[in-house]
């Protein structure tokens, strides 16, 4: 009989009281061990003491996936602990460290933090803001170019101690200087949580939000801090990068938020082993001092500045009393163990824990796959343990090295035994701690020509004798255009780390090449099925996307080098999973730079190449933004389009040069987007094969119309130019006729086999998706002149919408028409009734698929929808209002129209700084300060400090000095707001001769209703007005939203 590994109970260790005190009293403390040893079991502990002394406590791991166990702390006593995971958590637009602001905020519910945290829930393509490089930061400024200055030299020691001076050495002090006062501007009014995220994001990745600080004026007066007692539990910091810890941790600490580190020790190499003694000789009081920068991470010294022997706290093997309670809290009690090694139980705890080296993890491993007394006899006769208390007491160094030396090679002995056992009985439950794999992939791995050389034919997808290591959960995946589910085969989590010891053993044992060899076989096995299934299916999941990634970065750093399996599943990454894509993306680079010349010869390769190339240059500005997307992304895919080729290379670099252009037209580098353009169309006039010329073509000029579509859907043109619309109508209507007379042809077939899966079923998808493309272009072109038209269009994309996400956005756009056209709320759609009720519902349910602003704004619709058919205090949770802050313009808009419609959420002065700080956002960047901006913004204060004087004079200054539709839009309900009917009037009317005909008309609509209201004589004809105006503003508001 197998007894289940699982713990029954918490042993305590005895130093756990004193690690919550040295939390408390340094705000940071740390627990080290050798990899199994039970540093996780004991940060859990913590965990729930914290939790249940009232402490706000974050879980952070590098496990595969985020989930919720459960935690006996009493034999009677059960906690439940959420653990975050930061490889499985994020797969959408950001980087690292939006997923540790997540993190806190998620666990942090209900607190000031937690209210924008619920937000992020799902980083599932979610944009939260504009990632903007450090010369983007938008600072709130007002005064003369003199005070300037000083507002830049004060931004510069702050970012200089904030962000260490690595970090301005990189860039340059005069570089970050001038790149400061250059983009110096103004920007929408932040709270903490949003502070806290931007910088993380700088920081970490040398990106930031669009908003940061409410002003310059604050932040020299203070940085604001966390009053939450928080304390967040990293684990495990061998798992994490080195510099984004540092400056992540950096800025919490700034913050008086509490960090308990858990870091795994390896003393698999001479290096470590030496680290490790070092460990040993400080905590002993043998060594005055602990470089913790060596130990924990760079800049570790920084945090454990005093009385690091309070703060660091170090497990190691048991001692034997506490080695008999651990057996027992897991299961194994002294009668079990007696009759599994048939001896009395002294003997036999004897001998376990000789043979584990009083390593628990590795005592329970050797009682759960059934060990004899003879195989630990064998094991433990090779070495000597020697407990701690035995080491203690030595005074000879010497003498304790070899002790604890020779605890080492015993506690290898051990593992590499139960690793002979496992890949003796069967290889698959190697794989299988490397790999989850399904169970068509577990019996291609079996049935591998390398797997049954190496191990003899052993490798069996039956299950064997240690099958109770196993579980299974299912996986959905699209086969044959079918959505269908298969069982996924993984090991149980006590397991995983069994993945750390191999690696130590290859690095350590002295049979460690032999093992590395297996590995490698395993490893390369597994890549190639993972590649075979998507050549094959064209499609994948997250798992295999994850497993790939870390197979190609493991072979990579043994010096073997898989190019096409790098392109695939990074490329893969960088549309599904961007998150984990960015430690990758240097290992491709790497991989093409060094062994360019043999990636062209092979045409295979060569092909996913270019494909990498264009995902790279279309999902790239998804990573990075501004200066970081010329830099990061422009920079990289230059690099692979001097390969010289026929038609076929040709149109991939025609691609590529496309997607290029929108991304640097997106981020403000126009000259190298009309280069990129201007690249593309003349390899287009070269290419021969007229069948391949018009694939071409059909992305070029699809790119050349959405970089028009962009441009009219910033409203930046005051004035839309009528032959633009109509040259856009024909060209995408000329592309739609294009396309459905396209047929597949055998030229095509290089072009979309790189996609995986048939050429031609991918090739008749991508058609289906660039109609949907072309018709959503269409939409949003007409919009603005013909609403029937741009509906029409709309419900085409319905049709074609292959994400929710497009379907979501496709439905809205025609329940915002429907409102413009006939201030109706609900509409049809194949012949059923919807309304933005049912979208949000439709959202919710779909929240992990749909990005931030699809979902704020969706968010935003609904509530206003709410307040106009509904009681919205009695059937809106507060909570819900939360989801607008992923949308500045939708949680602008919304509040200042519920203001408006007599739902007053928020007191006067929170609306009207939440519109001056909108309005002032809406300021192109100048070299100067903006004088228009801050006219604007001495308008809004006036009235605000309650000086009707200055504002009245500053009024006549700046109340038409508009340059964004949305802005006039947000002009206007502060006028309104504030009873200054007359000029809320006079600027609707002004700007309605500035815009194209729809926002134009209901510009219009909204001064004669204003208008009305002014000249009103009775109360009657004044209410009749008011309905007027609160109906011209809800227009012109789901016209924005």
């Amino acid at each position: 009989m197998v007894l289940k590994m699982e713990m029954k109970w918490y042993v305590k260790r005895g130093f756990e009281d004193d690690l919550i005190n040295a939390l408390n009293n340094y705000g940071s403390a740390c627990i080290l061990g050798l990899a199994g040893m039970g540093k996780t079991t004991t940060a859990r502990y913590i965990y729930t003491k914290l939790r249940r002394e009232g402490v706000k406590v974050v879980y952070l791991t590098s496990d595969e996936e985020s989930k919720t166990i459960k935690f006996k702390v009493t034999r009677d006593e059960e906690e439940e602990i959420r653990c975050i995971s930061l490889k499985h958590v994020w797969s959408g637009k950001g980087d690292e460290a939006e997923v540790l602001a997540y993190a806190i905020a998620k666990a942090i519910e209900g607190t000031y933090l937690g209210k924008i945290g619920r937000l992020l829930e799902k980083f599932t393509g979610k944009k939260l803001e504009k990632l903007e490089h450090i010369e983007n930061i938008k600072l709130k400024i007002k005064s003369s170019s003199d005070e300037a200055k000083e507002i830049v030299d004060k931004i510069y020691e702050w970012v200089e101690s904030v962000f260490g001076k690595e970090f301005i050495d990189t860039l340059g002090s005069v570089g970050v200087k001038s790149k400061i006062e250059e983009f110096l501007k103004n920007n929408e009014n932040s709270d903490l949580f949003y502070l806290l995220l931007e910088l993380s994001m700088l920081m970490t990745v040398g990106v930031a939000g669009s908003s940061v600080i409410k002003s310059v004026r604050e932040l020299m007066k203070r940085e604001p801090k966390i009053k939450e007692d928080v304390v967040i539990i990293v684990d495990d910091l061998a798992d994490f990068n080195e510099y984004e810890l540092k400056e992540f941790v950096k800025f919490l600490r700034d913050k008086e938020i509490k960090i308990l580190f858990v870091k795994r020790i390896d003393d698999s190499s001479d290096e470590g082993f030496k680290r490790y003694l070092k460990i040993v000789k400080f905590l002993s009081n043998k060594h005055k001092g602990l470089d913790l920068n060596d130990v924990l991470f760079k800049g570790a010294n920084d945090f454990f500045d005093v009385d690091l022997r309070k703060r660091i706290f170090l497990i190691d093997s048991a001692e034997k009393e506490e080695f008999i309670k651990l057996l027992e809290a897991n299961n194994y009690s002294a009668k079990i163990i007696g009759e599994k090694l048939n001896m009395e139980f002294d003997e036999a705890l004897d001998l376990i824990y000789r043979a584990s080296a009083g390593t628990i993890c590795i005592a329970l491993y050797m009682l759960e796959m059934g060990f004899s007394a003879e195989d630990m006899k064998r094991i433990a006769e090779a070495e000597r343990y020697y407990s701690w208390s035995e080491i203690a007491k030595y005074e000879d160094e010497d003498e304790k090295r070899k002790m604890i030396e020779s605890n080492k090679m015993l506690r290898f002995s051990g593992l590499y035994e139960i690793y002979e056992k496992l890949i003796e009985k069967n290889p698959c439950y190697i794989a299988l701690i490397i790999n989850d794999l399904a169970e068509d992939e577990l019996k291609m791995f079996c049935e591998d020509e390398r797997i049954k050389s190496r191990f003899s034919g052993k490798a069996s997808p039956r299950k064997g004798e240690y099958y109770w290591m196993l579980e299974d959960y299912e996986e959905e995946l699209i086969k044959d255009g079918n959505h269908t589910k298969r069982k996924v085969y993984r090991v149980k989590n006590h397991w995983k780390k069994f993945n750390v010891f191999i690696d130590a053993l290859c690095d350590f044992h002295e049979n460690g090449e032999e093992i590395e060899e297996d590995l490698k076989i395993i490893r390369e096995v597994l890549l190639d099925i993972l590649d075979k299934e998507y050549e094959e299916l064209g499609e994948f999941t997250d798992r295999m996307i994850l497993f790939s990634l870390d197979n190609i970065k493991w072979l990579f750093g043994k010096g073997i080098i898989k190019p096409k399996s790098a392109f695939i599943w990074c490329g893969s990454a960088l549309a599904y999973l961007p998150r984990v894509v960015l430690e990758f993306l240097q290992i491709v680079m790497d991989m093409w730079e060094e062994n360019k010349n043999e990636m062209t010869k092979d045409r295979e390769t060569l092909l996913h190449t270019l494909r990498f190339a264009r995902t790279l240059a279309e999902f790239g500005r998804n990573l990075f933004e501004n200066e970081n997307y010329h830099k990061e992304i422009f920079k990289k895919v230059i690099k692979f389009l001097d390969i010289k080729g026929d038609d076929v290379i040709s149109l991939w670099k025609v691609w590529i040069y496309s997607s290029l252009a929108y991304g640097l037209k997106l981020n403000n580098f126009i000259e190298d987007g009309d280069w990129c353009i201007k690249q593309a169309e003349n390899i287009l006039k070269d290419i021969n094969n007229s069948d391949l010329k018009i694939l071409a073509e059909i992305k070029f000029l699809m790119t050349k119309a959405r970089i028009e579509i962009y441009e009219i859907g910033t409203y930046n043109r005051r004035v839309v130019n009528i032959d633009t619309i109509n040259m856009l109508n024909n060209v995408l209507s000329n592309l739609i006729d294009t396309l459905d007379n396209l047929t597949f042809k055998e030229s095509m077939d290089e072009i979309f086999r790189p996609f995986g899966g048939h050429a031609e079923e991918i090739f008749r998808h991508l058609v289906n998706v660039w109609k949907g493309d072309i018709y959503y272009y269409l939409a949003r072109a007409n919009l603005y002149l013909n609403l029937e038209e741009s509906e029409k269009f709309f419900r085409k994309c319905v049709k074609l919408s292959e994400t929710l996400t497009n379907e979501l956005i496709a439905l809205n756009f025609i329940g915002k028409i429907n409102v413009l056209k006939s201030y109706s709320f609900d509409f049809i759609i194949e012949n059923k009734t919807c309304n933005f009720e049912k979208l949000w519902n439709l959202c919710k349910k779909y929240e992990v698929k749909i990005n931030n602003e699809t979902l704020a704004r969706t968010c935003a619709r609904y509530l206003i929808f709410t307040i106009l058919t509904k009681n919205l205090t009695i059937t809106i949770k507060k909570d819900l209002y939360d989801y607008l802050y992923l949308d500045n313009t939708a949680k602008t808009l919304f509040y200042g129209l519920s203001w408006i419609l007599g739902y007053k959420l928020k007191d006067l002065k929170e609306i009207i700084e939440m519109l001056r700080d909108y309005d002032l956002s809406m300021f192109p960047s100048v070299n100067n300060i903006n004088k228009n901006k801050i006219e604007v913004e001495e308008m809004y204060n006036s009235f605000l400090n309650g000086n009707k004087e200055d504002y009245n004079e500053y009024k006549k200054l700046a109340w038409n000095k508009i340059v964004e539709f949305t802005q006039s839009l947000v002009r206007i309900m502060f006028f309104y707001i504030i009873n200054d009917l007359k000029t809320a009037k006079n600027l609707a009317e002004v700007v309605s001769s500035e815009y194209p005909k729809v926002p134009s008309e209901l510009f219009k609509e909204l001064s004669k209703a204003i208008e009305e209201e002014i000249n009103a004589k009775s109360c009657s004809e004044k209410e009749i007005a008011k309905e007027k105006v609160k109906k011209a503003f809800v227009k012109l508001f789901y016209f924005a939203v």
